[in-house]
């Protein structure tokens, strides 16, 4: 019996010895697991803001660190296979895609994959696009920008590209003022925004005199003040724009063409102090006018 407890309690001894061992073990284990995770972590984080930032060549590298120590990483090999595409490289995009299609065939991102083209095959159609919005084929370029950003752009200049485009289409000039809208006020630090839903505003007569108002107050901006001039020169038929002529000439005094067309504007102007308007629909524009009311006035001129 004595014998028999002595050998449960060097058995319980040696199992302890085990436990103790394995816990020891354990620890370091779980600690380089971890650190291993943070790494990850931090190599994912910076692949994405590379992909962000329009450097996939880059961002390629960094996926492929993360799969040096975790070959079957599944967001790797999307962002190897995504980004291999995105480069031009589809051979090595395939690969990739091969490769996650053994450990996940169900994975959904393989075939969005599979549809994406490479980034100069987008600069070339993105370029084709602006070419044939310039031509005044403004429907045919809307194809190609929904080919690659759907109904929502990104905000940037490919945004502004987009809006406008869309403003010359036969039925898309409320969309593109209330999307311009909306991206000005997400981007209150871009002017680029609010000067081009200014610009876009005086394409029309109707929103002409907002479209000046917001150019006016961003005169300092880049396109500003030569979308206000060509405002003006098209609103200059309009005895209505008299004033924003001479205010335009106080800081311009040697732009003679709008010169020309404020003297002309006054001699309508003058005819209207006269009492001669040669038609109904000028009498009843000219004595809007004399009775300040401006939108109605320039509506009916």
């Amino acid at each position: 019996m004595e014998r028999q407890n002595q050998r449960c309690v060097t058995l319980a001894a040696i199992v302890a010895g085990v436990c103790l061992t394995a816990s020891l073990l354990s620890a370091p284990l779980a600690a380089q697991a971890q650190k291993q995770s943070d790494a990850e972590k931090v190599l994912i984080q910076k692949a994405q803001a590379l992909e962000a930032r329009g450097r996939p060549d880059i961002a390629v590298q960094v996926w492929q660190q993360i799969l040096l120590s975790d070959p079957n990483n599944q967001m790797a090999l999307q962002g190897v296979a995504r980004d291999y595409r995105l480069s031009g490289n589809s051979a090595a995009s395939d690969q990739a895609l091969d490769k996650l299609r053994k450990i996940n065939p169900n994975d959904p991102n393989i075939g969005k994959i599979q549809g994406l083209t490479s980034n100069k095959t987008r600069d070339v159609r993105l370029g084709q696009a602006g070419a044939l919005a310039k031509a005044g084929n403004p429907e045919a370029a809307m194809k190609i920008y929904r080919e690659y950003y759907g109904d929502h752009p990104p905000d940037g200049d490919i945004a502004l590209a987009y809006y406008e485009t869309l403003y010359a289409t036969a039925n898309g000039k409320q969309e593109a003022l209330a999307a311009m809208r909306a991206a000005a006020a997400r981007n209150p630090g871009d002017p680029r925004f609010i000067v081009t839903l200014g610009r876009m505003l005086t394409y029309d007569a109707r929103t002409r005199a907002e479209g000046i108002k917001i150019l006016r107050e961003h005169i300092d901006e880049s396109d500003a003040q030569a979308s206000l001039r060509q405002a003006l020169v098209w609103d200059s038929a309009n005895p209505a724009s008299a004033a924003e002529l001479r205010e335009y000439l106080k800081t311009h005094p040697k732009d003679t063409e709008l010169e020309d067309r404020l003297k002309a504007n006054e001699g309508k102007l003058a005819e209207m102090n006269a009492g001669i308007a040669r038609t109904p629909e000028e009498r009843a524009a000219f004595a809007a006018l004399n009775a300040h009311h401006l939108q109605e006035a320039e509506a009916r001129f």
